[in-house]
C-alpha cells in the first residue's frame, strides 16, 4: 500500500436527490448544491480537519449504516460524500480515485458511514493480490473475490 491512508467516521450524507438544487435565472437553468448539501460538507470539513493530505491513486472503502430500515440505493450518497471529502481538502479530486468499494451495514440511529481511504501502491495495481477464500469445504477455493478491493484491504474479511 502507499505510505499515507485515512480512516474516519461521518454523519450519514444527503442523497444525490438531495444534494442538487435547480432553479431558473434570467431564462436559464441553473444546478447548484443545496443548503443541506452545503451544511453537510461544513460538518465533513470539521471533523476532517488537519487529517493528512491523500496524494496519487486511491483506494477507498466506505461502510454504510443507513439511519433506518427503508429501502435505500447507496450509489446515491457517493456524489455528496465524496464532493465533501474533496472540499475538506483531504485530496485535490475524487478522480483520484481507482476503486471505491460500499458496503451496506446495519442501520444506526440517526445513520452515519464510516470511510477508509489510501493510497494506492503501483505494484498492487499492476500485479493484484491473489487471495484464497475458503469455502465451506477444505479442498474446494473460492477466488471470485480475490480482486476486489476490499480483501486488499482486509485480507481477514473483516471491516474492523
Amino acid at each position: 500500500m502507499g505510505s499515507e491512508s485515512l480512516r474516519a467516521t461521518l454523519p450519514y450524507p444527503p442523497t444525490v436527490n438531495h444534494y442538487w438544487r435547480h432553479a431558473v435565472r434570467k431564462g436559464r437553468v441553473c444546478v447548484y448544491v443545496s443548503d443541506e448539501g452545503k451544511a453537510y460538507r461544513q460538518r465533513v470539513r470539521a471533523i476532517l480537519g488537519g487529517a493528512p493530505k491523500l496524494t496519487g491513486r486511491l483506494l477507498m472503502a466506505v461502510r454504510v449504516c443507513p439511519p433506518d430500515r427503508r429501502a435505500r440505493d447507496i450509489d446515491n450518497l457517493c456524489k455528496c460524500l465524496l464532493d465533501s471529502l474533496t472540499a475538506s481538502g483531504i485530496w485535490d479530486d475524487d478522480s483520484q480515485i481507482d476503486e471505491l468499494l460500499i458496503v451496506r451495514d446495519k442501520p444506526t440511529r440517526g445513520g452515519m458511514v464510516e470511510i477508509i481511504a489510501r493510497e494506492s501502491a503501483a505494484q498492487n495495481r499492476s500485479q493484484g493480490r491473489r487471495i484464497v477464500v475458503n469455502s465451506s469445504t477444505e479442498n474446494e477455493k473460492d477466488e471470485s473475490r480475490s480482486t476486489s478491493m476490499f480483501w486488499w484491504l482486509y485480507p481477514q474479511g473483516q471491516w474492523g
